[in-house]
């Protein structure tokens, strides 16, 4: 018990060894306002980002959520779903959409969370959700039969869709 108060001593008395409140506070200050910079930075380039890459089709507002999606062509439905990872613009750059657009009537959803899509934190969106989300907004589209489901990269949707 002697020898702890002398290596408290020693230590108190080590010239630039003083650690106090003041140091902490203006450690924690820094710390937080740093953070409250990247935070305004993040929501600068999140905006920009949104301003040079427009969504490419309509908003369709499905049980709170604002879903993104392109519909093109006329005759039996054919959906488009990408996988993690991609959005609709993957979709229209390689020209499926028009090629399929050709002979059917192609409908492309950004899933929750991506692209242009909303992804409500309230919800957990597993496939079972996700499959029933896109199933109410082809019924508010007017689907009522089973549509041709494609799902390039997102197969456990496909498999709750069937």
């Amino acid at each position: 018990m002697t020898a702890v108060h002398p290596i408290k001593r020693l230590r108190r008395s080590v010239p630039g060894r003083r650690t106090t409140n003041s140091t902490s506070i203006l450690a924690a200050s820094v710390a937080i306002g740093a953070l409250a910079a990247i935070a305004l930075l993040n929501q600068h380039l999140a905006r920009k980002a949104e301003r040079e890459n427009p969504p490419s089709g309509r908003f369709l507002e499905v049980n709170g959520v604002r879903l993104h999606y392109v519909e093109r062509g006329a005759g039996d439905p054919v959906v488009l779903l990408h996988g993690n990872g991609s959005m609709i613009q993957n979709f229209d750059s390689s020209g499926l959409i028009d090629l399929v657009a050709k002979d059917y009537r192609v409908i492309v959803f950004d899933r929750p969370g991506f692209g242009h899509s909303d992804r409500p934190r309230n919800v957990v969106w597993t496939p079972d959700a996700q499959a029933e989300l896109i199933k109410l907004a082809l019924a508010q589209l007017g689907v009522s039969t089973q549509p041709s489901l494609d799902t390039l990269g997102a197969p456990p949707l496909r498999s709750r869709w069937l």
